[in-house]
């Protein structure tokens, strides 16, 4: 099993609505949908994409849907991280979230330091 292992970050940087991950039964597993954006920073900005981050969980805490958040960074290379949101469904993630002004808000908090444009993928567990 692939183990990512979360950068030393504030322990408020895990979860929307302050639950983390949730733990599903293992029917409801398949149900859930993770966002993982991998993003790239500009050198020598890692901390202020870290505290933009920090500043933006409330916006995740009110989204619909959204069930928990943790942003890895990079052993290997550390201006990469990727960020992984836990959704219900995709349309939480894509539709009401990133058409609302709390995505405005996300992107002017974290922008900035992008050094180019996140790639995002959303996913399921195939298995455990």
């Amino acid at each position: 099993m692939l183990t990512l292992r979360t950068a030393a970050l504030p322990r408020t940087l895990t979860g929307c609505r302050g639950s983390g991950f949730r733990n599903a039964g293992p029917n409801q597993e398949s149900f859930v949908v993770y966002e993982m954006a991998h993003i790239t920073v500009q050198q020598g900005k890692n901390a202020d994409f870290e505290a933009g981050v920090a500043e933006a969980i409330p916006l995740f805490n009110r989204a619909r849907g959204c069930h928990g958040l943790e942003l890895h960074r990079t052993v290997e290379e550390p201006n990469q991280y990727v960020l992984v949101v836990q959704w219900d469904t995709v349309e939480d993630h894509m539709v009401h979230f990133r058409e609302s002004a709390d995505f405005q808000e996300w992107r002017r908090l974290v922008g900035p330091y992008f050094e180019k444009p996140p790639t995002v993928v959303h996913t399921q567990v195939a298995v455990k």
